[in-house]
């Protein structure tokens, strides 16, 4: 073993052994909160600090798993980053995002996983990325991720209300059939249910690129592209006669969720679980704090000025939401570790303080809580058709 491979063995070795420490401090932290303020504090059980571990073991594990780009790749992406940053200087961000050609007639296959059959939608994506963009993502007109995918169950007759999930990230995978109760949604509430593929995941995914990422470029073009074929599959399901559309997304899903609410007048409710504001700022934080000795080194440049002023591009906060107050729904774990209550917090003040539920649980945890089935129920089944 050389010396380069027995270093990058000990970092990685040093930054699973700091879960536990990490999980005992976060789980003190979240109850010491003063109780007037928000978030709230969290109840200091076994359960909870169980719940952070699983966050703290997920990112250690993406740690572990995904590369920390050397300082040379890094100061490369900032210099791009810089260079695009002076080319879009100016630019309001609700004007980076173009109006999408209308969804007309996607290709519809069958497919079935978990015990649940559904319809599998595909169509061009034809998202054109600004020039500045374009030259940093050649990825975003090229095979497969040119191709958008997206998972329907849809009832015959009358039009009904309609649900887009959006996953987070890594995911896009037949898994979300299952994180999203999708057979709930249809079943139970009536609704029909939309589970779009995001850029560079799922059946879209391009070796050797991971978003959101370390490349603060790669990152605006794929929220970017993102938002475009989710507006185009909203455009399809309004052409099938839906009455209402609800964008239900988790984590970077609630980033995306909360920018489709802001530029797609035909969402008439939106939910943004455990979500992300600033994308750029966690990424910095969550690389200081897991990504090792490099990671700590590397961090400040992914929250320099050049970093942020793109970033801001696809923030949340940079648009108004287009569903009414009473309309706007987040849930937000009070021990997350991934996201962190601190971006519910930001989208709950931007979003004019609406209503939010702070569960005892990690980020993870949100696919199990009882509490966050009550509240999507809550928030989704007032739309379901009369018995």
């Amino acid at each position: 073993m050389d010396q380069g491979t027995a270093r990058r063995l000990v970092e990685r070795l040093q930054i699973l052994a700091a879960t536990l420490p990490r999980t005992l401090l976060g789980w003190v932290a979240a109850a010491r909160r003063p109780p007037e303020g928000l978030p709230p504090p969290a109840p200091r059980t076994w359960r909870q600090a169980g719940e952070i571990g699983v966050d703290e073991f997920f990112l250690a594990a993406s740690a572990m798993i995904r590369r920390v780009p050397s300082e040379e790749d890094l100061l490369q992406a900032m210099a791009e980053t810089a260079r695009v940053a002076e080319a879009l200087e100016g630019t309001a961000a609700a004007d980076l995002y173009r109006q999408p050609e209308p969804l007309i007639e996607p290709t519809v296959g069958e497919g079935w996983a978990f015990g649940t059959r559904f319809e599998r939608l595909a169509y061009p994506s034809g998202c054109v990325l600004p020039p500045a963009l374009e030259a940093r993502a050649p990825w975003s007109r090229g095979y497969p991720n040119a191709v958008a995918h997206a998972v329907v169950l849809r009832h015959p007759g009358a039009p009904r209300p309609w649900v887009v999930c959006v996953h987070g990230a890594g995911q896009g995978r037949s898994t979300d059939l299952v994180s999203f109760r999708v057979q709930h949604l249809y079943r139970r509430l009536g609704l029909n249910v939309a589970l779009p593929v995001l850029p560079l995941h799922g059946q879209r995914a391009v070796k050797g690129l991971d978003v959101p990422g370390m490349d603060p470029v790669q990152n605006v073009a794929a929220t970017l592209q993102a938002v475009h074929d989710i507006r185009r599959l909203v455009s399809w399901i309004c052409r099938q006669g839906a009455p209402h559309v609800a964008v239900y997304g988790v984590s970077l899903g609630g980033h995306t969720a909360g920018i489709v609410a802001g530029l797609e007048p035909s969402v008439g409710t939106v939910v943004a679980g455990v979500p992300v504001t600033g994308l750029a700022r966690l990424l910095a934080h969550q690389l200081r704090r897991v990504g090792g000795v490099r990671g700590r080194k590397l961090s400040g440049l992914l929250a320099s000025e050049e970093a942020l002023a793109v970033d801001r591009l696809i923030d949340p906060l940079s648009f108004a939401a287009h569903p009414p107050r009473e309309r706007r729904f987040i849930f937000a774990g009070l021990g997350d570790a991934v996201t962190t209550p601190r971006h519910a917090l930001e989208l709950w003040e931007h979003w004019e303080r609406p209503a939010i539920l702070w569960y005892p649980g990690g980020h993870v945890s949100h696919v199990w809580s009882g509490e966050v089935k009550a509240f999507l129920d809550a928030a989704l089944g007032d739309l379901a058709p009369a018995a």
